[in-house]
């Protein structure tokens, strides 16, 4: 029986199991830390030299992307800061005679009066 998985890896980079290409793009996970049928065959062949089996290097980790969106120097500001830039301009629009959705206008009061309500220390 002629396989061919392709190894993945967590965002740490370690390899963790294999993908199977089933065709039509639909893939299967078989984590190596399992202890089903399908992995259990798998680790044996590769242990007896199966040379029906092939297994691929792992597609590099999408860590990277991860990294240098969420924890990486140059991450996204946190989310709070953003909110509070983005509402900062929608205050300044309205200030400025820019007519507001009644949406808009409504969470523009809600947040000011929370802000008024729990000052900065």
């Amino acid at each position: 029986m002629a396989n061919t998985y392709t190894e993945y890896c967590n965002h740490a980079g370690d390899v963790i199991g294999w993908h199977e290409d089933l065709g039509n793009g639909a893939k299967r996970n078989i984590l190596m830390a399992g202890d089903n049928r399908l992995t259990i065959e798998i680790k044996r062949r590769i242990a007896d030299g199966d040379e029906t089996l092939t297994i691929l290097p792992p597609i590099p980790p999408v860590r990277d992307y991860v990294f240098n969106r969420v924890d990486g120097p140059d991450k996204y500001p946190k989310i709070g800061d953003q909110f509070d830039v983005i509402w900062k301009q929608i205050k300044q629009m309205k200030e400025d005679g820019v007519t507001m959705t009644s949406e808009a206008d409504v969470m523009l009061d809600q947040i000011a009066l929370t802000k008024s309500n729990n000052p900065k220390p």
